[in-house]
């Protein structure tokens, strides 16, 4: 794959595709960085993903590179934000920002936006795709290390809201969230430091629908609803039942559904609870239950 397929707007309003191929394989970062582009990697509803390495640097040590290919002025907003969002953040459980800017194409209209990252291994969906359900102990470890990087998240202001099998990335067997595209601010401290509106349409579906808490399906509906660190955490538990029984839950958590022969459901049932209130009160108190096991 050698070129991306853009959505652009035109000067008519309609949203169209674009074949958009790179002119070389040089990118010359914000900060006068120049990357050379690798392999190809895989390609999301948003982005596309390449392998890159730093020009000059001997040891090749490769690199992520996230193309944005959905070039609308929201999600522009949106990956400006994100970019903002991870530049700020430092915690191991986080995927690092490395640096951005953007690349030249034969795209007529303007340059493409690109992020760079560490490279991983993988992530959580394509390993219970490829070798099944993890197990119990497995989904305690990662649940663990998923309640640490949403404690510091949420302390810094930020709802990730796009909690799912896919943007729990691997390295070296531990997870690092990743994709803040559809993050916002829920504490007056956050907006300030970072951007206080919420970025998405109303009537917009905020993120995979078979993960959403019950708050994001109402909020699409209406964006005075109030949504806050509780709906990650109700997420953390969809993806952890997703990690034991290779499937989406769909409804109620049934006991009778749990592989873990009833050492985790507690925990998750209360994750998955559809009034906020009644789950845990933040990711710390989780990592408490998930520990006690």
């Amino acid at each position: 794959m050698v070129f991306l397929n853009c959505r652009i707007t035109d000067d008519h309003g309609y949203d169209k595709i674009e074949h958009a191929h790179f002119v070389d394989d040089r990118l010359e970062s914000g900060q006068g960085r120049v990357y050379i582009r690798d392999r190809y990697i895989n390609s999301g509803k948003n982005g596309t993903v390449y392998a890159c390495h730093l020009e000059g640097d001997r040891s090749r040590r490769l690199l992520a590179v996230k193309f944005l290919h959905v070039l609308t002025s929201q999600r522009l907003a949106r990956f400006d934000f994100e970019c903002a969002v991870l530049s700020e953040l430092t915690h191991i459980h986080v995927l690092p920002l490395i640096d951005a800017g953007e690349v030249d194409t034969t795209l007529r209209q303007r340059s493409v936006p690109f992020l760079i990252t560490e490279l991983m291994d993988g992530n959580l969906e394509g390993l219970v795709k490829h070798k099944g359900p993890i197990s119990p102990d497995e989904a305690i470890r990662i649940g663990m290390q998923m309640c640490d990087g949403f404690a510091y998240i949420h302390q810094q202001g930020i709802i990730h809201r796009d909690v799912k099998p896919g943007n729990f990335l691997l390295k070296d067997g531990n997870i690092v969230i990743g994709d803040f595209g559809l993050a916002r601010t829920w504490t007056d401290e956050g907006a300030a430091r970072f951007y206080r509106e919420d970025i998405t349409n109303e009537g917009e579906i905020v993120g995979p629908q078979s993960f959403m808490s019950p708050e994001l399906f109402r909020y699409a509906r209406n964006k005075r609803y109030p949504v806050d660190h509780r709906s990650d955490l109700y997420q953390v538990g969809a993806v952890l039942w997703y990690a034991l029984t290779g499937f989406p839950l769909a409804g109620i958590p049934d006991a009778r559904d749990d592989p873990s022969t009833g050492r985790l459901f507690p925990v998750l049932e209360k994750c998955l609870r559809m009034r906020p209130d009644e789950r845990y009160a933040t990711a710390d108190e989780l990592k408490a239950a998930l520990g006690a096991i």
